[in-house]
């Protein structure tokens, strides 16, 4: 796979569930891959926070920061306050967003690289561009509701040009001022309405449909949250703005750059599932192993 140039970028990485080593090995290897020049890389701790030891790296110390997210919307909470900790001339040639399931649940260095081929044409559009790995609709949301495409990019791991940027954010801004701060059982139908309003009635059905339901498929897993209001509220706007950035970009006059299809539909397909199986075969492993 042939990378023209490194492309100077910056990264946000939201992190969940990575132990401390596996967190460090995983900045580290970022901050020396041949694939990206990083000009800074934010850590959202949106789970316990962990500080990093990144000794034997000093030429890079100074261009990494980490801070405590609010998880106020998961995913799309910590790309906001990580972008805070970024200078708008950092921006000009996009960030790379991502969360920590990109190195459990998915071939991340595959997806990584195919990023890196594409980020060059990204950055040369006048138009709200992102590039990333795609999922398609199927069952009950057939397209996306306000563009209508197939497909919309997967928010574990995607790039963002500076245009698309400023969408992600007016998007955000817009869910954090439905979701009140004093979120209870007194206010939880008011804020359902509210909730519903500002996403649709379609995709407010779908989203019901996926966060209320047991099972799911592979990208909609059984959720063990169900039980607990505010934060089936928090994953339902993170879907929500998921969704919504690929139509936003699409509805802009922008394009949306899958690096999954066309040739690289079969290659990414089997890595996905075969990283889902050793990931299901860890999980599985842990629990039967006595505590």
């Amino acid at each position: 796979m042939k990378i023209a140039c490194r492309p100077a970028i910056c990264l946000v990485l939201c992190h969940y569930y990575l132990s401390a080593k596996a967190l460090q090995d995983v900045v580290r290897r970022l901050l020396t891959s041949q694939l990206f020049d990083l000009r800074m890389l934010v850590v959202v701790h949106n789970g316990d926070y962990m500080e990093l030891n990144l000794e034997g790296l000093n030429d890079v110390m100074g261009r990494v920061s980490q801070v405590t997210g609010s998880n106020m919307l998961l995913d799309f909470s910590a790309f906001y306050e990580g972008l805070a900790f970024l200078k708008e001339g950092e921006m000009d040639s996009g960030v790379l967003f991502m969360n920590d399931s990109l190195f459990t649940k998915l071939p991340s260095w595959w997806i990584l690289r195919r990023l890196a081929c594409d980020l060059d044409y990204s950055e040369r559009l006048d138009v709200p561009c992102m590039v990333g790995f795609s999922a398609d609709y199927r069952f009950f949301l057939q397209n996306n509701p306000w563009s209508g495409a197939q497909s919309y990019i997967c928010s574990a791991c995607f790039f963002a040009n500076a245009k698309a940027i400023g969408l992600l954010r007016s998007l955000t801004e817009r869910c954090m001022a439905a979701f009140p701060n004093n979120y209870s059982e007194n206010n939880a139908e008011d804020v359902g309405l509210r909730l519903a309003e500002l996403i649709g009635t379609k995709f407010h059905s779908y989203l019901k449909l996926v966060l209320l339901t047991p099972t799911g498929g592979v990208w909609r897993p059984a959720l063990s949250i169900g039980h607990i209001p505010e934060m089936q509220i928090r994953k339902a706007l993170c879907f929500y703005l998921e969704h919504r950035l690929s139509g936003a970009i699409q509805l802009a006059d922008g394009g949306l750059i899958f690096i999954n299809r066309g040739k690289h539909r079969l290659g990414f397909a089997v890595r996905l599932y075969f990283t889902l199986f050793l990931w299901k075969m860890r999980t599985w492993v842990r629990m039967r192993s006595p505590i």
